[in-house]
Formats: C-alpha cells, sequence, structure tokens
C-alpha cells in the first residue's frame, strides 16, 4: 500500500510540472507578441 503514497506524489509532480508548462508557454506568447510590436516601430 505504500505505492499509493508515491502514485500520489508523482501526481501532485505532474500537476505543478503542467502549471509550468502553463506559465512559461504564456511567457513565450507574450514575449512574440512584444517582440512582433518592437518590429513594426522600426
Amino acid at each position: 500500500m505504500q505505492w499509493l503514497g508515491e502514485v500520489a506524489g508523482l501526481q501532485e509532480s505532474l500537476r505543478h510540472i503542467a502549471i509550468k508548462k502553463q506559465q512559461a508557454d504564456r511567457l513565450r506568447t507574450q514575449a512574440g507578441e512584444g517582440e512582433a510590436g518592437v518590429a513594426s516601430l522600426g
């Protein structure tokens, strides 16, 4: 039954990884939009 705790720990880790991926994707999108805006100024 100890493996149930390990599974719960892995699920929690995966949840945190998914949140970090969403944050990284959002920042990448914002950075891309910012670069496009700067390019249009020049």
